[in-house]
C-alpha cells in the first residue's frame, strides 16, 4: 500500500505534464442515465494540511485541515458542477466501528488506485500498454459494500493534500535565491478526485491537480480549487468538455 509521501511525490511528477495535457479522463462508457439514478454518496473527504520547515520536513496542522474540510464541503454544496445529481454526504461512522473501518478501507484504496493512476495514465513513460490513456481502472466488486451502506449509485472520493512554507523555510527560499540563483520548493497543493460506479467498482470519471498555488485556509481560494479539480465532471449542470 503506498503511502501519503509516495502518493504525494507521484502527483508531483504530473506536476510538468498537467500543464499540456487535458487533466481529466472519463471511461468510454456514458455516465449518468436516469436523472433519479445520479445519486451519489460525497465520501469522508480525505484532507490533510501541513507546514513545510525549512529543512523539508511536513509537520500536519490539525486546525488549518479543518478549516479546509469546511470550506471544500461549503464549495461542494454550491459548486454547479453536481446539477444533474443528488448528493447525499457521508460522514466518517463512529471511531473503532466495523463502518469506519470499511470506510477507512474504500479511503486508502482509493489513494492507492488514485496514485496508480496519475502513473500509468499521465506519464508516457509509464503508461501501461493494455490500458494506454483510456480510464480503465476499478476498485473491485466489493464497491458495492458501499452501495448497500449508502444506497447510491455512485461514490465521489476527494484526495489532497496541502503543505504551505513556515517562516523558516520562506527565508530559505528568498536566501537561496539571493545566493545561488535557485530556490528550494515552498508550498504545494495537490490532489484527485474519483466518480465510483458502486454497481460495478469502475472508475468512471477522474481528475487531478498539481501546483505551487492555492490556499484550503482560505474560502474563495478553496472555491477556485474546487472549480479547477471537478472540471469535467459528468453529472454537471453544463458539462461541454464531456
Amino acid at each position: 500500500m503506498l503511502d501519503l509521501r509516495k502518493i504525494g511525490a507521484l502527483i508531483i511528477c504530473c506536476v510538468f505534464l498537467s500543464a499540456c495535457q487535458q487533466s481529466f479522463r472519463l471511461a468510454e462508457r456514458p455516465v449518468g442515465g436516469k436523472p433519479d439514478n445520479n445519486k451519489v454518496a460525497l465520501m469522508p473527504l480525505d484532507i490533510l494540511l501541513s507546514e513545510k520547515t525549512a529543512g523539508g520536513m511536513l509537520e500536519p496542522n490539525a486546525v488549518w485541515t479543518e478549516q479546509a474540510k469546511r470550506n471544500l464541503l461549503e464549495g461542494l454544496r454550491k459548486n454547479p458542477s453536481f446539477g444533474r445529481a443528488e448528493v447525499v454526504e457521508v460522514s466518517l461512522p463512529p471511531v473503532d466501528s466495523p463502518d469506519e473501518k470499511t470506510f477507512l478501507s474504500f479511503q486508502r484504496l482509493h489513494s492507492a488506485v488514485g496514485a496508480s493512476i496519475l502513473a500509468h495514465s499521465y506519464q508516457p513513460a509509464l503508461v501501461l500498454p493494455t490500458k494506454g490513456a483510456k480510464l480503465d481502472w476499478t476498485m473491485g466488486p466489493l464497491a458495492r459494500q458501499l452501495q448497500d451502506k449508502t444506497k447510491t449509485r455512485y461514490a465521489l472520493f476527494l484526495h489532497v493534500n496541502d503543505t504551505y512554507a513556515s517562516g523558516g523555510r520562506v527565508a530559505l527560499i528568498i536566501a537561496s535565491a539571493l545566493l545561488f540563483g535557485v530556490a528550494p520548493e515552498g508550498g504545494t497543493q495537490t490532489g484527485f478526485a474519483s466518480l465510483v460506479d458502486l454497481e460495478t467498482g469502475d472508475i468512471v470519471w477522474f481528475n487531478h491537480l498539481s501546483r505551487n498555488a492555492g490556499d484550503l485556509r482560505n474560502y474563495a481560494s478553496a472555491q477556485e480549487t474546487i472549480d479547477t479539480l471537478f472540471l469535467g465532471f459528468p453529472l454537471g449542470k453544463d458539462c461541454g468538455s464531456c
